[in-house]
C-alpha cells in the first residue's frame, strides 16, 4: 500500500503527505494498524488506517479487530493525536468472497469508517478508481 500511495500518480492534484507503520498499539488503545497514511486533496487530508487481510481472521476475531477502531473515533483522541477530525480504515482484502464476510461482519457493529476492496480490483482499477465499498450497500466509490 505505502508504494502505491508514495510512487503511483495521484489524482487531480492530490498529494502524498506521510507514511507510519505500527509495532506497537497506538497509544491508549488496543490498535496495530497495517498502516496509516495521509494524502492531501485541495481542500482537505484523506487519513486512513490500513489493514489487509489475508483471511486468516474467522468473523469474531474481525469484529474484535472493528472494535478498537470505533472506540477510537468515538473517543477524539484521533484528533488530538493526528491532527485531523476523522480517519477510515481501508481494508484490502484476498477475494469478493471474503470481502462480503468481513463486510457483513463489520455491518454488524457499523457502517461507518471502514471502506473494502480486493487486491485484484486495486491491480485491475487502480487504487483510486470507483472500487471501494461500505459495510452495506453494492455501490462501489472512488475514496476522493
Amino acid at each position: 500500500m505505502y508504494c502505491t500511495l508514495k510512487y503511483r500518480p495521484l489524482p487531480n492534484g492530490a498529494n502524498f503527505l506521510r507514511w507510519m507503520s505500527f509495532q506497537e498499539p497506538i497509544e491508549g488503545t488496543a490498535l496495530i494498524p497495517d498502516g496509516y497514511a495521509e494524502v492531501e486533496i485541495p481542500g482537505k487530508v484523506l487519513a486512513a488506517y490500513f489493514e489487509v487481510d489475508l483471511g486468516t481472521e474467522n468473523r469474531a476475531a474481525w469484529q474484535r479487530k472493528v472494535q478498537p477502531y470505533l472506540s477510537y473515533a468515538a473517543s477524539g483522541a484521533f484528533a488530538r493525536d493526528f491532527h485531523q477530525l476523522q480517519f477510515r480504515t481501508l481494508v484490502v482484502t484476498t477475494s469478493e468472497s471474503r470481502l462480503t464476510s468481513l463486510r457483513v461482519a463489520t455491518a454488524a457493529l457499523t457502517d461507518k469508517i471502514f471502506r473494502f476492496t480486493t487486491f485484484e480490483r486495486i491491480k485491475r482499477e487502480g487504487f483510486w478508481g470507483n472500487i471501494w465499498q461500505k459495510p452495506t450497500g453494492n455501490e462501489r466509490q472512488a475514496l476522493l
